[in-house]
């Protein structure tokens, strides 16, 4: 398994996407019904970011899982800590590498920067990948039971294609 990025969508955007809406302008290739051994609903290769704006290609195609989920009582708090900040979250595409090669990094960072720019999103990192001096990050505060207070860091589409040229890049 390889590295996940969440993007949380903006409540400005009004419809909330399927799996379906966000792999038709994302993925390069999807499972034929009993000609692969992927053929989760959710599943889709990936081998080329250009056609989205993005400069990665791959000669493979790299397998990929998108989900779309409601933002639940678990990540209430962050909710509720994002509208602080003038960012209204319902729901996140979950966007899953299957595969952990840097190209792999590289189209997942590719593709979140996309969708967050499809539906007026952020893409939220791990605070140990992202340098303290990057742009275009928003860090909301909340509380997450049981653990304890926690940090979230939405990053714009912008910050995504900075952290792509940066010299540090990487998903770990």
């Amino acid at each position: 398994m390889g590295p996940v990025l969440d993007i949380f969508f903006n409540s400005s955007y009004r419809t909330v996407p399927t799996w379906q809406d966000t792999t038709l302008h994302v993925a390069d290739k999807f499972p034929e019904d009993g000609s692969d051994p992927w053929t989760a609903d959710n599943f889709c290769w990936i081998s080329d970011t250009q056609k989205l704006g993005g400069c990665t290609s791959s000669d493979d195609l790299r397998p990929f899982c998108v989900d779309v989920h409601e933002v639940l009582h678990l990540v209430g708090h962050l909710q509720t800590s994002a509208a602080r900040h003038n960012i209204f979250i319902t729901h996140y595409i979950r966007l899953s590498a299957m595969c952990n090669r840097l190209i792999d990094h590289r189209l997942l960072v590719e593709v979140a920067a996309f969708l967050a720019i499809q539906y007026d999103g952020f893409v939220e990192f791990d605070p140990l990948l992202l340098p303290a001096d990057a742009p275009g990050v928003t860090r909301v505060s909340y509380e997450r039971y049981p653990s304890g207070a926690d940090t979230a860091h939405l990053a714009t589409s912008e910050t995504c294609k900075w952290w792509l040229r940066h010299p540090n890049f990487n998903i770990f």
